[in-house]
């Protein structure tokens, strides 16, 4: 991994993150958030780092997601402790498997004559990668159990899953897509910490399930663009293009937000 060509890039991205807990006056005293930094701290290392966060993962107990009031008070500490843990994990695991697709991507592409093809080559391994992750998508729906509350919402995940999985030479496409997943999958998200409903044992099982795969999912699409805007950042600086920050939306958010949180707190010792 660390002689992987675009090693320091992907690790920055995941500096970036740590600093962003590490300067969030908000959440970094938590043990459990000090506990995320203690351990990126203590190897810098993308594998290490994603394997603790997967066993992590697999100790969630997943009735934490959604009380039986959707989103109670008593819920939000461990429910922000999950979706921070979560945005650890989907980075990681985006990283990763974009480092194995890039190498076998490498190994069948041919694109040696042109002049930008070493762009082109990260494009086409982000391709096939979305492409994977919206066909894990479409498997995961297929027999998934959604309450009727949350499942009038989801005709149009699905519809941009559909549009994703035939959109495989069209890349541009595949971002516009992508985009418009993530916002959709952020605004209905949100509309649900509105939503005052009681749930029965089975109906809070179910949509325990759903938001779990929701943050997932939004969290996987958030770090594919994520990649493909830094990238696109760096092929930019080498023709001596001006970025644009209405084209690299999230990068511009996330520096942003450090810049913001450095300002106003200091990060704790750990």
């Amino acid at each position: 991994m660390k002689n992987f060509i675009y090693h320091d890039i992907l690790k920055t991205l995941i500096e970036e993150e740590i600093l962003l807990l590490k300067y969030n006056p908000d959440v970094n005293r938590d043990l459990k958030v000090k506990e995320i930094l203690k351990e990126w701290d203590s190897t810098h290392d993308i594998k290490t780092f994603d394997a603790w966060l997967s066993k992590k993962i697999l100790e969630l107990n997943i009735e934490t997601f959604v009380a039986s009031n959707v989103f109670e008070d008593e819920e939000t500490d461990e429910f922000l402790w999950e979706v921070l843990l979560l945005k650890q994990y989907t980075l990681t695991r985006v990283v990763l498997k974009f480092v194995k697709e890039f190498k076998s991507t490498k190994a069948i592409s041919h694109l040696e004559q042109y002049d930008d093809a070493a762009f082109r080559l990260i494009k086409l391994t982000l391709l096939n990668q979305m492409q994977k992750a919206y066909k894990e998508f479409e498997q995961d729906l297929e027999n998934a159990e959604i309450p009727q509350f949350i499942n009038s919402g989801f005709y149009r995940i699905r519809k941009i899953i559909n549009q994703a999985l035939t959109a495989w030479e069209d890349f541009d496409k595949m971002i516009a897509l992508s985009r418009d997943a993530f916002e959709y999958f952020s605004d209905f998200l949100e509309s649900l910490e509105n939503l005052e409903i009681s749930l029965d044992d089975q109906e809070l099982d179910s949509a325990n399930v759903t938001i779990n795969w929701m943050l997932y999912a939004s969290g996987i699409i958030y770090n594919l663009l994520l990649l493909f805007e830094t990238f696109s950042i760096h092929e930019d600086e080498r023709l001596g293009v001006e970025p644009s920050a209405k084209s690299y939306e999230i990068v511009e958010e996330r520096e942003l937000r450090l810049e913001m949180l450095k300002m106003i707190a200091d990060p704790p010792k750990n």
